[in-house]
């Protein structure tokens, strides 16, 4: 999987501000950015475009293979920024999205949610579904 290397303070969090897409390290694709529920409401982007949400957890197992189908995604170029959410440390969005299980990924245009994926089918599935987006 690609994600962002970004340095950790001495609690092992990462500085807010830090997981900006301009400010962090990209590999040569695009990466999935881990950010925390503070910094994405937030975030400068919204309202500029659209992104995508995966709400995880890190004890699930489908999550993770969530994950990993977004980064075959990601590979084949689509045009959509990224973010990953732990469901645990979210609870603002959690309610105000009314998320009710994980892997949840929500499209977001113009910082408002338009499409809720809780059935992550397939990699073809996903990047039509994030192709017609566009």
């Amino acid at each position: 999987m690609s994600y962002v290397k970004i340095e950790c303070n001495e609690a092992g969090r990462v500085p807010p501000g830090t997981l900006q897409p301009e400010q962090g390290k990209k590999d040569e694709r695009m990466a999935i950015y881990e950010i925390e529920e503070d910094e994405w409401l937030r975030l400068a982007r919204i309202g500029n475009g659209k992104d995508a949400l995966l709400f995880s957890s890190p004890f699930c197992g489908t999550c993770k293979v969530a994950e990993r189908m977004l980064d075959i995604v990601q590979a084949a170029e689509v045009p959509t920024t990224m973010y990953k959410i732990n469901i645990n440390y979210a609870p603002k969005l959690r309610e105000a999205w009314k998320i009710t299980s994980v892997p949840c990924l929500v499209l977001v245009k113009d910082g408002e949610p338009q499409r809720f994926e809780y059935a992550m089918r397939s990699v073809d599935y996903l990047y039509k579904l994030l192709k017609e987006e566009e």
